[in-house]
């Protein structure tokens, strides 16, 4: 015979399971009525490094030191300055991405250049 497990509240006894679920949908109507996003478990998350934002190997036009950043190639190609991880110098990327979303070049510039 399986037991379930309760727990008391008072005299009455309500199954934990039963009392699990309560307090989800609880939690369900609190962000309904304050507006709130749902939580999402970082855990639970799969796909988080999509093909849309890869990550490429810059190398330093200053101090020739390599490091990885993130692009995003969902807004087609650009350019943006960002910072040296080691020498903290600005470096002015320009990302080529094609009409299929695809990465085709990355240049790292000084940024007087």
């Amino acid at each position: 015979m399986k037991r379930r497990h309760t727990q008391s509240n008072g005299g009455s006894a309500k199954p934990v399971s039963d009392r699990t679920d309560s307090l989800q949908l609880a939690e369900k109507e609190i962000d309904r009525l304050y507006g709130l996003e749902p939580v999402i478990n970082v855990d639970d998350v799969t796909g988080v490094d999509s093909e849309a934002t890869p990550y490429v190997v810059i190398a330093c036009p200053y101090c020739g030191e390599s490091f990885e950043t993130k692009i995003d190639l969902t807004c087609g190609s650009f350019d943006y300055v960002e910072d040296c991880q080691i020498c903290c110098q600005p470096i002015n990327l320009k990302i080529a991405v094609n009409d299929a979303a695809e990465l085709t070049g990355v240049t790292a510039l000084q940024l007087n250049d």
